[in-house]
């Protein structure tokens, strides 16, 4: 379960490292390369994991994210859609 970002999550939280703050609000700036714009940066492939189910993203659409290690990487939680 290398490399999964729950799998991450879990592990942060059993070693006892400080909890990571809450979930961020976050848009996708630009597809191939993904880049995600979050709290006031943008966020490049090298900073983000992503849930396996989301197959692609396109520009302009929201994500909720989880920050980790100290809001140094983001894991793509899900989309986020209007009613």
């Amino acid at each position: 379960m290398e490399g999964n970002p729950y799998s991450i999550l879990v592990q942060t939280l059993k070693n006892g490292e400080k909890r990571p703050p809450g979930y961020r609000m976050g848009e996708i700036v630009s597809e191939n390369p993904l880049k995600v714009e979050v709290s006031g940066t943008v966020q490049t492939s090298e900073d983000l994991l992503k849930n396996d189910a989301l197959a692609s993203f396109q520009k302009g659409e929201q994500v909720l994210l989880l920050p980790i290690e100290n809001e140094q990487r983001y894991i793509i939680l899900c989309k986020v859609v209007s009613t």
